[in-house]
């Protein structure tokens, strides 16, 4: 039995600001058929290197409950893509998570101080350097000499 030479991807393409990847909405069809649209993650985009792009994307006769076409996406094996995934989470569980990753260990304590200095420093507009030389201003006035 020979090994497979391509993988496949469905879902919606979303514009992508990257010149070098296709952004894909993956969609998940259970049935093949038209009349049954399929859910897709909407929280869930895959980053695709076009260099791993075995062809265009092909559009499919499958769409998405929006009613958006899907596409299929065919990619070499050896393929590495980018998952990002938007999910709801505490905090708090972010920083245990790091922590534990990292190998270090924090008092739960320090780890509140630290939550709070960053959703602090969230609170904090943001400053800009001022210019050296004065921006030249426009004078907006109209002279009362001026007839029109």
């Amino acid at each position: 039995m020979s090994q497979a030479r391509k993988t496949s991807l469905q879902g919606k393409l979303i514009d992508s600001p990257f010149d070098d990847y296709i952004i894909l909405l993956p969609c998940l069809c259970v049935q093949d058929s038209p009349e049954n649209p399929s859910p897709c993650l909407d929280q869930t985009k895959i980053l695709i290197p076009k260099a791993y792009l075995q062809s265009e994307p092909i559009i499919t006769k499958r769409s998405a409950q929006s009613g958006e076409s899907l596409y299929q996406v065919e990619l070499q094996p050896n393929a590495e893509v980018l998952l990002e995934e938007t999910r709801v989470v505490s905090a708090k569980s972010v920083t245990d998570q790091v922590m534990r990753g990292s190998g270090f260990t924090l008092p739960d304590s320090d780890i509140i101080d630290i939550v709070k200095k960053i959703l602090d420093s969230l609170k904090t507009p943001p400053t800009f350097p001022v210019p050296e030389t004065p921006v030249p201003t426009i004078n907006t006035t109209r002279s009362t000499s001026d007839p029109h």
